[in-house]
């Protein structure tokens, strides 16, 4: 069962030409699938400066709120390299 109704007539013509019909292109799960990998490797780095706060805190004898200034510094970084 499709979600679109297809359009026949004068009508078929008047569709925008990137515009593909229900059911063309690639399957979804393919754009799914890269959407998720895509959010994977935008955590990484996030990720593996939460695995080692811990070192760092106990090495340079930082407290929280250093490491804070840490982990902020890092995301206001990484944003601006994004934008």
């Amino acid at each position: 069962m499709s979600t679109h109704a297809e359009v026949r007539g004068p009508a078929a013509d008047a569709r925008p030409p990137h515009v593909m019909p229900a059911g063309a292109g690639r399957p979804i799960w393919v754009t799914v699938a890269f959407a998720c990998a895509a959010m994977l490797v935008s955590y990484l780095p996030f990720s593996a400066m939460n695995g080692v706060l811990g070192t760092i805190g106990a090495t340079t004898g930082a407290s929280t709120g250093d490491l804070q200034w840490v982990t902020d510094a890092t995301s206001t970084r990484r944003i601006k390299e994004t934008a």
